[in-house]
């Protein structure tokens, strides 16, 4: 599913920014209509933010100690 970066207004008239899933860009501003947000600018973005237990690990980086030489 496509992620979207938006701006928008809350209901006091505050920007917010933020990302939501949505199958298309009409989808996305529905979406945070429904949620008492009014979207200002809405485009497609090519990544989800970082999930860190997806983050890739290096083990000899783990293994590099002071103490330990090999």
């Amino acid at each position: 599913m496509p992620v979207y970066e938006y701006t928008a207004l809350d209901g006091s008239g505050k920007s917010v920014n933020g990302i939501i899933d949505a199958d298309s860009p009409v989808a996305a501003r529905q979406r945070l209509r429904g949620s008492g947000i009014f979207p200002v600018d809405v485009k497609e973005t090519s990544s989800k933010p970082r999930d860190l237990r997806s983050a890739p690990v290096s083990v000899s980086a783990f293994l590099k100690r002071p103490w330990l030489r090999l």
